[in-house]
């Protein structure tokens, strides 16, 4: 596909201006809101340097849970390796997940579950909204 040159200036003026302000890239790392009724049920944060750790109290269980490992992001499929877990935490140490992301903003990422087709959606948060459950407020 042969584009003229007004349509290439217009292209790279777009392209400059997207990455200058800071919104080409959106990225997984932070602190992710898995949303409920009354807020958030459970807390995913991504470091930059690979790790993650994971919290929250599932609806059907009254102990919280914790997880931790590290993660990747190859094209659209993230992968997490967890490494440890409370007793609670939905994957044993060892276990990998991955999901297909679906989409990804400053604001929300969407993933499918690669097993049930599902399609969840977090809302990225500032870290100190993040409320452990059994961690001291900050």
């Amino acid at each position: 596909m042969l584009l003229s040159r007004p349509a290439l200036c217009a292209l790279a003026s777009l392209l400059v201006g997207l990455l200058m302000s800071g919104c080409a890239t959106p990225s997984l790392v932070g602190t992710w809101c898995n949303p409920d009724a009354s807020g958030c049920w459970a807390w995913d944060r991504f470091s930059s340097d690979g790790r993650f750790e994971a919290c929250g109290r599932a609806l059907d269980d009254p102990q919280p849970f914790r997880g931790a490992g590290t993660w990747t992001l190859q094209g659209q499929r993230m992968c997490y390796v967890v490494e440890q877990t409370t007793p609670n935490f939905w994957l044993p140490p060892g276990q990998r997940y991955c999901t297909d992301i679906v989409a990804l903003g400053r604001h929300e990422h969407r993933y499918r579950d690669l097993d049930t087709g599902a399609v969840f959606t977090l809302h990225r948060v500032a870290d100190t909204d993040r409320h452990c459950p059994g961690e001291p407020p900050r």
